[in-house]
């Protein structure tokens, strides 16, 4: 069954204020009450100004830890936000992380067209590591992202979740602290259980609404990693489908791959699937080259290309003067250089040899989308 993302993002939000809320209560009524409520006041406060969109990048700085880019980040990324750039991805700021650890993402889009990139991404570009096409890839996986979720108040509510990620991190690092010893991660396994037991055994006992908040806690262990896990695989299937659309697809994989990333058979399916542009189609045409050295009109098998081209060169015949009337202009108009363009415009008709290297011309810029004849003439 799949649910909408607001949904998702509710069961995983949800806790985190319920939870940061009490916690932010019970720490100031720990405090003296006058301070208690100057701080309950000035949470408040903060909270409504990033609400607003006010204290951004003091906010950034201070949830990301990290800090605005330098000079120096600035002349080793100024090519990879270039290349964005040229591909419309606009980056309006970039931070840089001040730490780097195993599980720190390379690169996080955050409030209003902010990037924040791990150190270890901006000293592997500066020395050759990591191409400026891969770079921009991992930033416009992160913008990406960011699109497939549309937070609305990001920063607000990460700044009130603050409590609840402290507790996490808590509970992680007790948890991992005691995992050595026999039986911890069975009874982890288990806890569903527990809860069922709990339920039981307080509806015996006529207290059913501590048995039921015990199995609600107990529930959330399972709902808020599941949840959390279908909003990270639309976000990534999103952000694989923005980097493919702006042609950082294949960079992307190969960047993943080299670097030992895990990826499904899908997602690198995904990834490797190339774009190619529309390109409108020339077909072979038969068109009257025009010869000085003989005179005459005669026919020869062009494509498309060549005769639109070869117009360049009739062109510059009419420009040096009429066929034969001056020693630069051309001995014959062979098939012509890739890559000439043509400005499409009329030249005047002067005489007979003129005229019908006009008609040629004119023949020529319409060679383009004509079927391909079956034979000659």
């Amino acid at each position: 069954m799949r649910f909408p993302i607001t949904v998702l993002r509710a069961v995983t939000l949800a806790p985190a204020l319920l939870v940061s809320f009490v916690l932010t209560v019970v720490v100031c009524a720990l405090l003296p009450p006058a301070l208690g409520l100057v701080a309950f006041m000035a949470a408040g406060g903060v909270l409504v100004a990033l609400a607003l969109g006010q204290l951004q990048e003091p906010a950034i700085a201070a949830l990301t830890r990290s800090r605005p880019a330098t000079e120096a980040d600035f002349r080793v990324m100024a090519p990879v936000l270039a290349e964005l750039g040229s591909r419309g991805l606009d980056v309006g700021a970039l931070f840089v992380r001040r730490t780097q650890r195993p599980s720190t993402p390379v690169a996080t889009a955050i409030g209003r067209r902010t990037v924040v990139v791990s150190p270890g991404l901006v000293e592997a570009t500066y020395r050759g590591g990591v191409t400026g096409a891969e770079a921009a890839a991992a930033l416009a996986h992160a913008v990406g992202r960011r699109q497939a979720i549309r937070p609305r108040l990001e920063l607000a509510l990460l700044a009130a979740t603050t409590p609840w990620r402290l507790m996490v991190a808590t509970f992680r690092g007790v948890g991992r602290a005691f995992a050595w010893l026999p039986f911890m991660r069975l009874a982890w396994t288990l806890r569903g259980a527990v809860g069922v037991i709990c339920v039981v055994q307080s509806v015996a006992e006529d207290r059913a609404w501590a048995g039921l908040l015990g199995a609600a806690v107990i529930a959330l262990t399972y709902l808020v990693p599941a949840a959390g896990r279908r909003i990270e695989l639309h976000a990534e299937a999103e952000a694989d489908q923005f980097v493919v659309s702006l042609g950082f697809g294949p960079v992307l994989a190969g960047l993943l791959r080299r670097y030992g990333h895990p990826m499904t058979l899908e997602r690198m399916q995904r990834l490797e699937t190339a774009v190619q542009p529309q390109r409108p189609q020339l077909h072979l045409v038969h068109r009257w080259a025009f010869s000085r050295s003989t005179g005459p009109l005669r026919r020869r098998m062009w494509s498309g290309a060549q005769a639109v081209a070869a117009v360049s060169q009739v062109d510059r015949v009419f420009a040096q003067g009429a066929p034969g009337a001056g020693s630069n202009a051309p001995d014959r108009l062979g098939p012509p250089s890739r890559g000439e363009h043509v400005a499409h415009h009329t030249r005047p008709h002067v005489h007979s040899t003129r005229h019908s290297a006009c008609n040629y011309r004119s023949g020529a810029i319409q060679a383009s989308g004509r079927q391909r004849p079956r034979g000659p003439g």
